[in-house]
C-alpha cells in the first residue's frame, strides 16, 4: 500500500520494486485496483488528492481558494441577476438562451472549483488529524 500511496514520489527503481510487489499478489481484484490507483495518479495527480505531497496540496488549496475568493467577490450580484433572467427566459420560451448557457457554464465552474477546494481542505484536515493522533 505504501508503494501505491507514494508511487508518484518514488525513484525509478523504487517504482519498479513497488510494481513488482503488486504483480506478485495472488488476489487479482486487489492487484487490478492497486494498478488502477497508480495509473490514475500518474496520468493526473488530481484524480487522487491523497497522492499529492503536502507542498502540492497546499498549492492546490491556495489556487482554488484564490479562484473562490474572486468568484465570490464578482459573482454574487451578477449571479443573482443572471439567475433571474435565466429563470424568466426558460419559463417563457422553454429554451435556454446563449446568455443562459454562459450562466450555466459559469455556475458549473464555480461549483467545480468549490468542490476541488473542499477536497483539498478535507485532505489537509485528514492529514493534520493523523499527525495529531500520531503524537499520542
Amino acid at each position: 500500500m505504501a508503494g501505491v500511496i507514494l508511487y508518484r514520489h518514488l525513484t525509478k527503481e523504487a517504482k519498479y520494486q513497488s510494481m513488482l510487489m503488486i504483480h506478485r499478489l495472488q488476489n487479482l481484484p486487489l492487484k487490478g485496483r492497486l494498478i488502477e490507483k497508480i495509473t490514475d495518479v500518474t496520468v493526473n495527480p488530481q484524480w487522487g488528492v491523497w497522492s499529492l505531497s503536502n507542498t502540492e496540496l497546499l498549492k492546490d488549496q491556495k489556487f482554488h481558494d484564490t479562484i473562490n475568493t474572486y468568484a465570490s467577490t464578482l459573482g454574487v450580484s451578477a449571479s443573482a441577476l443572471s439567475s433571474k433572467d435565466f429563470a424568466v427566459t426558460l419559463w417563457k420560451t422553454r429554451k435556454v438562451s446563449k446568455g443562459g448557457w454562459v450562466s450555466l457554464v459559469i455556475w458549473g465552474s464555480v461549483y467545480f472549483n468549490a468542490s476541488e477546494l473542499s477536497k483539498a481542505n478535507k485532505e489537509l484536515s485528514n492529514r493534520s488529524r493523523l499527525l495529531d493522533s500520531a503524537h499520542y
